[in-house]
């Protein structure tokens, strides 16, 4: 048995943390812990979870009063879910911003002013909307890591859709894909159907807005667990390449769709925050043994479109290492130093990438 100053142990090859077992660290996968990053704060997010949190229950709404107020054209209606997600079905009236495209500037572009009141709903909110809304554990809902990354940047009038609703019978309206075909399929063909169809869309119960799918204090304790572990999982540019090179080792980019097809680590496979689900995991990462390396938007300068700085607090990265220890993969490493997008020794593709050969090949 070898015991760390910080109180972490390990037994047999195998980490031992909060009475939780991970893969121990090879003296290659150590920490670079002389390489801070002045764009990541976990400290900053633990504590402000915590904070935004105590005043998310305050903020949560039922059904009627979600609507009611969705109809105030001052309200800004926010779904954070993916790009094709939010293309197939969504909230009437909604506006699109991927999680992983959240910035101060993008924030600015959707909702006027810090105290416009935002409505904010999830996957964890519809069942019988498998494709467009596939439920996700309920301690990594999106709403959770929404409300706490809006209230990190300073937005204090954020209201959040609390039952969870059948897509089949709520009186929230919907547009996309799904709702055109849903028109034409379920267009009542006699007095007796629309009749039905009215008799079964009642408003929600009191019993109903507890929301079993969404579990805030379950997300909180995974919050500080993760505290304890992704420090000694943080890695400098030069493990980060060595790792990388392993071919059972998968890289992970978080980002939304477009900005990977942008510029992305070469080899990486993309997998949008929002759409981060058990299944849609599984395909990409072959075990929860599997060795995953993760990197984001506060990881490279000098790359402002692709690579966008967040608010330190809101880095993409924790919120991708909390979320895959939620899902059960206990073998993370994160990307730690901020680097130079022009000098870094990782090696990149993309569109930019090609557009910058083209050019370099005409001279």
């Amino acid at each position: 048995m070898r015991t760390f100053l910080i109180g972490l142990v390990t037994i047999g090859g195998l980490l031992l943390v909060g009475g939780l077992l991970f893969p121990g660290l090879s003296p290659q996968d150590a920490p670079a812990a002389e390489l801070p990053n002045p764009l990541i704060d976990y400290d900053g997010f633990a504590k402000e979870a915590v904070t935004a949190l105590q005043t998310r229950e305050s903020r949560r709404v039922k059904e009627e009063d979600f609507i009611k107020m969705s109809q105030d054209p001052q309200t800004v209606v926010l779904d954070a879910r993916s790009a094709e997600m939010y293309k197939l079905l969504h909230v009437k009236g909604a506006v699109n911003l991927a999680f992983p495209d959240v910035t101060a500037e993008e924030l600015a572009k959707v909702i006027p002013t810090k105290e416009t009141r935002v409505l904010i709903y999830c996957n964890n909110n519809f069942k019988n909307a498998e494709k467009a809304f596939p439920l996700k554990r309920t301690i990594a809902s999106l709403n959770l890591h929404t409300y706490n990354v809006l209230h990190n940047y300073g937005y204090s009038n954020v209201y959040e859709l609390k039952p969870l609703l059948d897509r089949n019978t709520t009186k929230i309206e919907f547009a996309g894909l799904e709702a055109e075909l849903d028109k034409l399929a379920s267009a009542p063909k006699t007095i007796d159907e629309l009749k039905s169809q009215v008799a079964a869309a009642q408003w929600t119960t009191e019993e109903a807005l507890q929301n079993p799918q969404i579990d805030p204090k379950g997300f909180l304790k995974e919050v500080k667990l993760v505290q304890k572990v992704r420090e000694l999982r943080r890695i400098s540019e030069e493990d980060f390449i060595a790792m990388s090179q392993d071919p059972e080792t998968i890289v992970l980019d978080a980002r939304s769709a477009a900005m990977y097809k942008l510029l992305h680590v070469k080899g990486a496979v993309n997998l949008t925050f929002p759409d981060v689900t058990e299944e849609a995991l599984a395909k990409v990462i072959p075990t929860k043994e599997t060795r995953v390396l993760i990197y984001c938007n506060n990881n490279f300068k000098n790359a402002p479109i692709a690579f966008a700085p967040k608010n330190l607090r809101a880095s993409l990265n924790i919120h991708t290492f909390t979320v895959l220890h939620n899902y059960g993969y206990k073998n993370v490493y994160e990307l730690k130093p901020l680097l130079d997008r022009e000098t870094t020794g990782i090696a990149f593709e993309g569109t930019e990438v090609d557009a910058a050969q083209q050019q370099a090949e005409a001279k």
